[in-house]
C-alpha cells in the first residue's frame, strides 16, 4: 500500500471510512488515504489542525477495511498522521472519548496513545436535577459571597450575545467543528442545540462561556458547557449548571444529561452527590510526539 494526503477521486470512500471526523458538526483538515497498487483504498486517517485550549493534541481517527486489518496498515496510517503534526502540535488525541473496553482502546493504545483523563456523562431523573440544582444554587452563593464573581457577570439568553464570539469560543473547545457548525453558531442558528434553550456567561460585552441545551427523548441535553481560559475559576461554570438544571426544571423536561470532563472537580462532585447515574465513562487517548 501507499499512503498520501486524499486525492480528489477518494474522497468519498474516506468519508464512508471517518463517518465521526465528517459529522453535522465536524470535520477534518487533513485526510490521508491508503490505497493499493491498483488504487482501491484500504484506509484513511482523519486529523484536525486545531487544539483545544485545554486539550493540547490535535484530534486524529483513523480506520481500515475490514479485509485489510491486522497487517499493520492502521499503525502505518496513525504513523503518517503523527508524522504530519510533528513540529505543529505536542501530542495527537483520539477523535471521541473510547470506552476503556472497546477495541479501538487496545488499537490507540498499541499505536502509542495512553489514557489522559475521561469523560463522563451523567444522566439525572427529576428528582436528582432538583438535588443538583439545590447544590449547585448553595454553591454559587458562597462564591458570590467569598468575592469571586467579577462584578457585571451576567448570564444572558444565546441571542443576546455576539455570535461571532460564541462561536470562536466553541470552535476554540471543540477542536473538530465544522465549518458550517460555526457559521450556524454565529448566525444564531441550530447546529445540535436549540437556541431557546441555551444562554452564555457575559463580562461586560465579552463572552466568558457558553452553554448549548437541546432536547431529546424528554432529557434536556448539553452537548456544549464551554468556558473561556480566563474565566475558569469556577464562577461561571456554576452559573451554566445552575441554569441547565433550573431549564429542565421548568421546562417540564424528565431529566438532564450532560458530560463532564473528569478534571473538572466540581462538576463531577455535585454530579455524584446529587446521584445522578453515570452512563458513560470514557478515557481521552493522547499520544506525545516528539
Amino acid at each position: 500500500w501507499s499512503i498520501a494526503p486524499a486525492p480528489r477521486e477518494a474522497m468519498r470512500a474516506c468519508r464512508m471510512l471517518l463517518p465521526g471526523a465528517f459529522a453535522p458538526m465536524a470535520a477534518p483538515d487533513l485526510v490521508l488515504c491508503a490505497r493499493d497498487a491498483g488504487g482501491a483504498v484500504l484506509g484513511a486517517a482523519a486529523l484536525a489542525w486545531r487544539a483545544a485550549s485545554g486539550m493540547p493534541g490535535f484530534p486524529v481517527l483513523a480506520a481500515v477495511v475490514p479485509p485489510a486489518r491486522r497487517g499493520g496498515l492502521g499503525r502505518a496510517l496513525m504513523e503518517a498522521a503523527a508524522a504530519a503534526a510533528a513540529g505543529e502540535a505536542p501530542a495527537l488525541r483520539a477523535w471521541f472519548p473510547v470506552p476503556e473496553a472497546a477495541p479501538e482502546a487496545a488499537f490507540l493504545r498499541a499505536c502509542g496513545f495512553a489514557t489522559s483523563h475521561r469523560m463522563v456523562t451523567f444522566e439525572c431523573d427529576r428528582a436528582q436535577t432538583e438535588a443538583f440544582e439545590a447544590m449547585v444554587s448553595g454553591l454559587l452563593q458562597r462564591v458570590h459571597a467569598s468575592g469571586r464573581v467579577p462584578a457585571g457577570a451576567r448570564l444572558v439568553p444565546l441571542a443576546e450575545a455576539p455570535g461571532p464570539e460564541v462561536a470562536l469560543l466553541v470552535a476554540r473547545e471543540f477542536p473538530t467543528l465544522s465549518p458550517a457548525a460555526a457559521a450556524r453558531l454565529e448566525a444564531g442558528e441550530a447546529a445540535l442545540h436549540d437556541p431557546a434553550l441555551s444562554a452564555a456567561t457575559m463580562l461586560g460585552d465579552r463572552v466568558a462561556g457558553v452553554v448549548l441545551c437541546g432536547a431529546r427523548d424528554g432529557l434536556l441535553h448539553v452537548p456544549v458547557n464551554a468556558v473561556g481560559p480566563a474565566f475558569r475559576q469556577g464562577w461561571a461554570n456554576m452559573l451554566h449548571l445552575r441554569q441547565v438544571a433550573r431549564q429542565a426544571l421548568d421546562g417540564g423536561f424528565r431529566g438532564v444529561r450532560f458530560t463532564c470532563d473528569s478534571r473538572v472537580r466540581d462538576t463531577m462532585k455535585v454530579g455524584m452527590r446529587a446521584g445522578c447515574r453515570i452512563v458513560e465513562d470514557a478515557p481521552v487517548f493522547i499520544r506525545p510526539l516528539g
